[in-house]
C-alpha cells in the first residue's frame, strides 16, 4: 500500500508544459496525468445553499481517453478528433454529477459532444451539444430532460491564466438544467419548473476562469446566471470553486 501511495503522488513528466498551455489544453488529460478536483459551491438567490464535494478525480489513460471517478468510475471523456489547433470529443455520465444531490438520489444521466478551435495562443472558440435527463422517485412529474447547445470563447490574457464566457440555448422540460448547473435549493424548484408536460427555453450564461499558480496546482472558478426563461422573476447564480491538483 505504501508503494501505491508514493507512485500516485509523484508528478508525471507530461505536466511539464501544462502550465504554459492552458488555452491550448485539450479536453482529455495527457497519458499518465491525473487530477483531483474537490468542489465547493454556493447558489446566490432568495434561498441560498452551499455544498462541498471532495470525491472527484480524473485519470488520463491515453491522450484521448480520460476516466472520471466520483468516486465510482461512471463518467468518461473520449477525444475522437485531434487536429492542428482543434479537437472534438464526447462525454458521458451514467449517474450524472454526484454533487448538489437531493437525499432521494435522483438518477441524472448525461451526454455531451464538444468541439474546440484554438485561433492562436491568445484566443479559442468552443461549442457543444448536450443532453441531460432526470428520473426522480419522489417528484409528481418524475421524468424531466434538457437538450441544448453551448457556444463559448476563451482567452489567455496573462501567463497561466485563462477565462471564458459561454451562452447556453436549452429546451428544458422540468427542472433538469437548473439542478445540473448548480446547488439550487429545492424550495425554489417550483419557480423554475416548466410544469407537467410543458417545455421552456432557458438561456444560462456562464463565466469561467482558471489560474495555474504552480506546476501541479490550479485554481478554477465558475459562475452561471440562471434568469432568462425562468418563471416569476426567478434568478439564481451558482458559483463553483475548485483547487485542482495534478500529478
Amino acid at each position: 500500500m505504501a508503494s501505491v501511495a508514493v507512485v500516485s503522488c509523484a508528478s508525471s513528466p507530461s505536466l511539464t508544459n501544462l502550465k504554459e498551455e492552458s488555452i491550448t489544453r485539450r479536453p482529455t488529460l495527457p497519458e499518465g496525468v491525473s487530477v483531483w478536483r474537490p468542489i465547493l459551491a454556493r447558489s446566490i438567490d432568495r434561498d441560498p445553499g452551499t455544498f462541498a464535494y471532495p470525491f472527484q478525480w480524473e485519470q488520463g489513460y491515453t491522450g484521448r481517453f480520460t476516466l472520471v471517478w466520483m468516486p465510482l468510475p461512471l463518467q468518461a471523456k473520449y477525444m475522437f478528433h485531434a487536429g492542428e489547433g482543434q479537437s472534438a470529443w464526447v462525454e458521458a455520465a451514467f449517474l450524472g454529477s454526484l454533487y448538489a444531490r437531493d437525499r432521494n438520489f435522483d438518477w441524472r444521466p448525461s451526454g455531451l459532444v464538444g468541439w474546440k478551435r484554438v485561433m492562436n495562443g491568445f484566443y479559442a472558440l468552443d461549442a457543444a451539444i448536450f443532453y441531460n435527463a432526470e428520473i426522480s422517485r419522489s417528484a409528481k412529474n418524475n421524468f424531466s430532460r434538457s437538450i441544448g447547445a453551448r457556444i463559448g470563447a476563451q482567452t489567455q490574457p496573462f501567463h497561466s491564466f485563462s477565462a471564458g464566457l459561454s451562452l447556453l440555448f436549452v429546451n428544458e422540460q422540468g427542472r433538469t438544467l437548473a439542478r445540473y448547473l448548480g446547488a439550487v435549493p429545492s424550495s425554489n424548484l417550483v419557480n423554475m419548473s416548466a410544469g407537467a408536460g410543458g417545455r421552456r427555453w432557458r438561456f444560462p450564461v456562464t463565466l469561467d476562469a482558471a489560474w495555474m499558480f504552480h506546476r501541479q496546482w490550479e485554481l478554477q472558478a465558475s459562475a452561471s446566471l440562471l434568469r432568462l426563461g425562468y418563471d416569476s422573476g426567478f434568478t439564481s447564480v451558482p458559483v463553483y470553486l475548485t483547487v485542482a491538483h495534478y500529478w
